[in-house]
């Protein structure tokens, strides 16, 4: 949310809310102390709700990704920058016959039959040299 905007909504729930505080005397410079406080106050929490709604909505992609990830029908792996298996899903694992936790941080090439190993290697230079996304994930 832009500060300026923020900031208005803030100020105009301050004024709403002087009708219920107690009437007070104050010097002027203590008013506009106390006014600019509690205006930031107001934008703290108006800040703080939107960042728990922007939580929620990455918590729910989140979710929704690892759901993706973990149960599809395909056989998915994250590697490093060296071919070495990051993360794993389900499928593969059952494909290769290995549990999860045993092939982590293990090299692909591992389970690559020894005469494609050069074939895979080769692709997988080209791929990381030509896909700047994929060499920054890599990284």
């Amino acid at each position: 949310m832009n500060h300026t905007v923020l900031r208005k909504k803030a100020e105009s729930i301050v004024e709403a809310n002087k009708s219920t505080q107690p009437a007070v005397i104050f010097s002027e410079q203590e008013q506009i102390l106390l006014h600019e406080l509690q205006v930031h106050q107001i934008e703290l929490e108006m800040q703080n709700e939107e960042l728990r709604r922007e939580h929620d909505a990455l918590e729910e992609a989140n979710n929704l990704y690892f759901d993706l990830y973990e149960f599809a029908p395909i056989g998915y792996v994250t590697l490093d920058s060296k071919g070495n298996i990051l993360k794993t899903n389900i499928t593969f694992s059952k494909l290769c016959n290995i549990p999860k936790s045993q092939l982590l941080n293990h090299p692909l090439t591992s389970l690559i039959f020894f005469d494609d190993q050069d074939i895979f290697y080769k692709h997988y230079q080209k791929l990381s040299k030509t896909h700047c996304y994929l060499r920054q994930r890599l990284v």
